[in-house]
């Protein structure tokens, strides 16, 4: 596994890639299912769909006390999914998952940049790794969820 972790100004960017043993159009099945991103991401208590926004499937995810907006800003199933997130404290971030067919499988990138966070925590985030840490989450997560090996129902983000 790869990990690079660069802060430019106000926005930092981690990515990380992975192997993974399944196709991309099951990884896609996976992070696009709305109703069940709550059974496999820890941390992630529940999802709301929201209406459309310009046209893209819009949610707001719920961490505890924490909420995000999240709307997909770009969808090139199934090898290229990115969402925009506005967290309730204000912090804008993206996620971008991309994926590419392998012999054994999927490699899968995930990449996370963060903006509009003040410079001390800018600092602090550099600092402590909270960043790349979300994100090795993320992947470690969704390895598990690819490695129960249970379908779950599709929904309609992923139809």
């Amino acid at each position: 596994a790869a990990i690079a972790a660069v802060v430019r100004g106000p926005v930092q960017e981690v990515s990380r890639t992975i192997a993974v043993p399944e196709p991309p159009d099951v990884v896609w099945h996976v992070i696009t299912d709305l109703d069940n991103l709550a059974t496999w991401r820890r941390g992630l208590t529940r999802v709301e769909r929201l209406p459309d926004f310009g046209g893209r499937p819009a949610w707001m995810e719920y961490r505890g006390e924490v909420q995000e907006a999240v709307r997909v800003a770009e969808a090139q199933p199934p090898l290229r999914l990115v969402t925009e997130r506005m967290s309730s404290s204000g912090r804008r971030a993206s996620w971008s998952w991309e994926m590419a067919r392998t012999v054994r499988g999927s490699r899968l990138t995930l990449t996370r940049r963060v903006s509009e966070d003040p410079l001390y925590l800018r600092i602090v985030n550099g600092l402590t790794g909270r960043i790349g840490r979300e994100v090795e989450q993320a992947l470690a997560d969704l390895s598990f969820r690819l490695s129960t090996g249970s379908r779950l129902r599709t929904t309609a983000l992923n139809r």
